[in-house]
């Protein structure tokens, strides 16, 4: 079961998976734009959450979209236990396409900004 509520400049997303329930929180946006990238400021969170994915651990993971320094941006995963700040600083980085546009949905132009 998703449940989503928006609120002022967030969407904060609660579901269900196996019994445990997990939160995702990101920008109060439809989709990720290069214009929105240019007016973030460097080092900006873009979305955070947990979510459990096939495609990155098998089991629920930590996920952070940040914004670059140069209008770019990249999005970081580790184990569920891991803080925002850890995963942010040295989780891995998510090279799979489809997992990005499921947990940051963003158009063709952002998607090119994205650093591999």
């Amino acid at each position: 079961m998703i449940i989503y509520a928006i609120y002022q400049f967030f969407i904060y997303t609660f579901f269900s998976y196996g019994g445990i329930a997990y939160f995702c929180l990101s920008k109060k946006r439809n989709m990720l734009t290069l214009d929105n990238l240019k007016e973030m400021e460097p080092g900006t969170i873009i979305a955070m959450g947990v979510i459990q994915n096939d495609h990155l651990y098998h089991k629920p993971v930590r996920w952070v979209a940040k914004r670059g320094r140069v209008h770019d941006w990249a999005l970081y995963y580790d184990k569920e236990e891991k803080s925002q700040i850890q995963v942010e600083n040295h989780g891995n980085k998510c090279f799979t396409e489809s997992v990005i546009r499921q947990l940051v949905p963003c158009d063709d132009a952002a998607m090119r900004m994205y650093r591999f």
